[in-house]
C-alpha cells in the first residue's frame, strides 16, 4: 500500500510543476508596448557599434585627426567595448522578459558608451524616448506586443535610422577634421557636408521604412549611404541590412498582390 506522504509529495511536486508550466506559459504571452521592443532592439544596434568602434580602434586606429580633441581620442576603446557588452546584456534582458525596466538599464549603459565621437550616445537616447514614450502618452495609443522581434518593416526602419545617424556623425567628424580619413572627393569638408546630408536623408528615410512607404527612395538613402564608407565598413553594413530587408517587405508585398489577383 503506497505511503499516504509519499503520494502527498509527489501531488504537491505535480501541482508545483503545473504552476510553473502555466507560469512559463503566461510568460511566453505577456504583452508589452511595441515602442518599448523597438528600443530594446535598437540597443543590440548601439552595442554592436560600439563593439565595432572599439575594434576599429584597436586595430585601425580610425585614424583620428591632428585636430580631433584630446579627450575625444579614443584613448580608452576597452571602455567603450565594455559599456557596449553591457547595453547588449541588458537588451537581451529586455527583450527576454519583456523587461521594460532592463530596456532603460540598456539605454542608460548605452548613453555612457560614448562610442564614435558620442554615436552611441546619440542613438541611445532615441532608444530610451521609444522606451518611455508609452509611459507619457495613453494607454489607447501604446499599441502592444507579445512579439519577441520587430517584423521587416520596423526592423528595416532600425537599420537604416542607426546608419544615418553613424553617416551623420562621420561626415561632420571629417567636415572638422576629427577623423584622418581621405575622401575620394576633395576637398575633404565637401565629402564631410555630403556625407552628413546622407545621413539626415537615411534619417527621413527610416521613418518611411517604419510606416511601409517610400520604399525606393529608402532603398536609394542606403546605396548613398555606402557610398559614404560611414565609419569604414559599420555604416554599409547597417545600409546594406535595410535594403535586404525592405526588398524582401516589397516582394512578399508583391507576392501577395499576385495571389490575391
Amino acid at each position: 500500500m503506497p505511503d499516504p506522504e509519499h503520494l502527498a509529495h509527489r501531488t504537491a511536486a505535480a501541482r508545483s510543476g503545473q504552476h510553473e508550466s502555466g507560469k512559463v506559459e503566461r510568460s511566453a504571452n505577456v504583452l508589452w508596448p511595441g515602442k518599448v521592443l523597438y528600443g530594446a532592439m535598437m540597443l543590440y544596434l548601439v552595442a554592436a557599434v560600439g563593439l565595432l568602434t572599439a575594434i576599429l580602434e584597436v586595430t585601425t586606429g580610425l585614424g583620428v585627426g591632428a585636430n580631433a580633441p584630446a579627450f575625444l581620442a579614443f584613448t580608452m576603446p576597452w571602455y567603450v567595448a565594455t559599456f557596449s557588452v553591457f547595453t547588449g546584456l541588458f537588451a537581451y534582458m529586455a527583450v527576454s522578459q519583456r523587461s521594460t525596466g532592463f530596456a532603460v538599464l540598456g539605454a542608460i549603459f548605452g548613453i555612457l558608451s560614448f562610442g564614435f565621437y558620442g554615436t552611441n550616445t546619440l542613438l541611445s537616447l532615441v532608444a530610451l524616448g521609444l522606451i518611455m514614450m508609452p509611459r507619457t502618452r495613453r494607454a489607447r495609443d501604446a499599441a502592444l506586443t507579445h512579439q519577441k522581434a520587430p517584423d521587416k518593416p520596423i526592423s528595416s526602419s532600425l537599420l537604416m535610422l542607426t546608419a544615418g545617424v553613424v553617416t551623420l556623425i562621420w561626415g561632420i567628424a571629417i567636415m572638422f577634421g576629427l577623423v584622418g580619413f581621405e575622401p575620394y572627393i576633395q576637398p575633404a569638408w565637401l565629402f564631410g557636408g555630403l556625407s552628413a546630408l546622407v545621413g539626415v536623408i537615411a534619417i527621413a528615410a527610416a521613418g518611411g521604412l517604419a510606416q511601409e512607404k517610400a520604399t525606393d527612395a529608402a532603398i536609394g538613402a542606403g546605396v548613398l549611404v555606402i557610398l559614404t564608407f560611414s565609419l569604414y565598413v559599420v555604416g554599409p553594413a547597417l545600409a546594406l541590412g535595410a535594403i535586404g530587408l525592405a526588398f524582401l517587405e516589397r516582394r512578399g508585398e508583391r507576392h501577395g498582390v499576385q495571389t490575391r489577383g
